[in-house]
């Protein structure tokens, strides 16, 4: 299992013998305190009050009379030197490159053909590079394009896991956006996406701090979400590892959210009965429920207990008590979502049924894992975005985010083209869901992997109340592990859970 973390930052460009080195020193940093430690004498190797063990790159970097690795670069190296802690021992390798070693100042490429080898030898990317208005700098464009124009290289890669670090001179310097429009495009290539993890704040990946040259070491929340992205990608490749391949069908739930004539439930049901021999579907149409819209609650969930269990403070008000336990246990998720022109015939429940999952996410994440692949049907002029919303929207949920499909509708129909691209879109998500669905039961049940919600801003019942409510919500983890342990033991294949 190997991540290969890719730095494009346009300040530093480390040789691979630099790189070499940088790797090599990461099984040796105990842990954060000394990782950080390193890392300042990394960012400044000439200052001989920084940390100096250990130290070979840091004298490779003096006697190169370099000024140090760039703040990209360092945030990389923490996030790499995270996944190589939590695997260790597990068979997580992690590598290291620099882009702008290979896509030069002026637009020329050089050994090329051993980016591409690492490339294919990478079960996971985790890019880093800083911002530019909001989006990403011109290195990580160049490692798209080469995805692009690659068709070996892109296939090849399909179903890699990919995550991102984004490195601004602001608080809010873009960061986000930058790593938003970094998974839309790494999951039309076919990558699967993951933010930061459960011990962060489980959001789109690192976002860092840092204007000058050596300032993102001084950024601990930043190298957190850095770390945390790191972690979230070997947790996932161990569980994928370990988990195999799901035996017998796949369960997919389609989430009608928004439709318009029935054409998303149309279509779902279609691919329902097209896959029926190898996917276990629950179409769920939201749109004709009652729901209510969500209270804000400063203390959400309103009570701990077991995943079964509807814990929302509207719990009997509406008909979300019963849509609840529909959206548990599923191995992929697929929000059906049509806009139309004309608004008098669209039936909308999708923001209201965001705003009331927020109870599933604060809930130690119950869609932990579950890959998401969001399906739009669009009349010409009505796009919405939905596909990107909902991407956005669930990857907070601790989700594995797949590649979206949109069809276009014609007259308010789909046509027989649009049709085979469902299908042949679907036979993707399928694929995909069996080893991810296999990952997500075995991350508890062999690697007993427990994610946690870190409120921000507000607090749990556990928080509020004491002891009591904490060793209730540590029980009601337990639970969530033993029933995954239990799916483990008969939907599993091909692995070692």
């Amino acid at each position: 299992m190997r991540i290969l973390g890719l730095a494009g930052s346009l300040r530093g460009a480390l040789t691979p013998e630099q790189a070499a080195l940088l790797v090599a020193e990461l099984p040796l940093l105990s842990d954060r305190e000394a990782m950080a430690v390193w890392l300042r004498g990394l960012s400044a190797p000439g200052d001989a009050s920084t940390g100096t063990v250990p130290d070979g790159l840091r004298e490779a970097l003096r006697t190169a009379g370099a000024r140090g690795v760039s703040n990209s670069e360092a945030a990389l190296a923490a996030g790499l030197w995270a996944a190589a802690d939590v695997g260790a021992g597990m068979g997580v390798d992690v590598g290291f490159r620099s882009l702008a070693w290979h896509f030069r100042p002026d637009g020329t490429r050089q050994d090329m053909d051993a980016l591409k080898a690492d490339l294919l030898a990478a079960d996971a990317l985790l890019v880093s590079g800083p911002v530019y208005f909001g989006d990403r700098g011109s290195l990580v464009q160049e490692l798209v394009t080469l995805l692009r124009e690659d068709d070996y290289l892109r296939e090849a890669l399909a179903g890699c896991l990919y995550g991102g670090i984004a490195v601004g001179a602001k608080r809010n310097g873009g960061q986000e956006t930058a790593l938003v429009y970094q998974v839309l495009d790494m999951v039309s290539l076919g990558l699967l996406a993951v933010g930061n993890d459960s011990e962060t704040t489980a959001q789109y990946g690192g976002t860092v701090r840092a204007g000058m040259v050596g300032s993102a070491c001084e950024d601990d929340y930043g190298l957190d979400t850095a770390m945390g992205t790191g972690r979230r990608l070997a947790r996932l490749l161990m569980g994928m590892e370990v988990g195999g391949h799901i035996a017998g069908p796949v369960r997919v739930a389609f989430v009608i959210l928004q439709d318009a004539r029935g054409r998303g439930l149309e279509a779902a049901r279609g691919l329902a009965e097209a896959f029926a021999d190898e996917v276990e579907s629950e179409i769920i149409d939201v749109t004709g429920m009652r729901l209510m819209r969500c209270r804000a609650c400063d203390v959400c969930p309103s009570t701990i207990g077991p995943d079964e269990d509807y814990r929302c403070a509207l719990a009997g008000r509406d008909d979300f008590s019963d849509l609840h336990r529909r959206l548990l246990d599923h191995d992929a998720l697929v929000p059906v979502m049509v806009s139309a022109r004309e608004q008098s015939v669209v039936h909308s429940a999708y923001q209201v049924f965001m705003e009331r999952t927020r109870y599933l996410r604060r809930g130690d994440y119950a869609l932990s894992d579950t890959l998401l692949a969001p399906m739009a049907l669009v009349e010409p002029g009505a796009d919405e975005n939905l596909h990107v919303r909902a991407i956005t929207s669930l990857i907070r949920h601790h989700m594995v985010v797949g590649r979206p499909v949109t069809v276009m509708l014609r007259q308010g129909e789909l046509t027989e083209s649009g049709a085979d691209v469902l299908a042949r879109w679907f036979t993707c998500v399928v694929r995909r869901a069996r080893l991810t669905g296999a990952a997500r039961l075995a991350v508890a049940s062999r690697l007993e992997g427990v994610v946690s919600y870190n409120p921000v801003g507000y607090v749990l019942p556990s928080a509020a109340n004491g002891k009591a409510e904490m060793d209730a919500r540590r029980r009601a983890v337990e639970e969530r592990c033993e029933r995954l342990r239990t799916l483990a033991r008969t939907r599993l294949a091909g692995g070692d859970a």
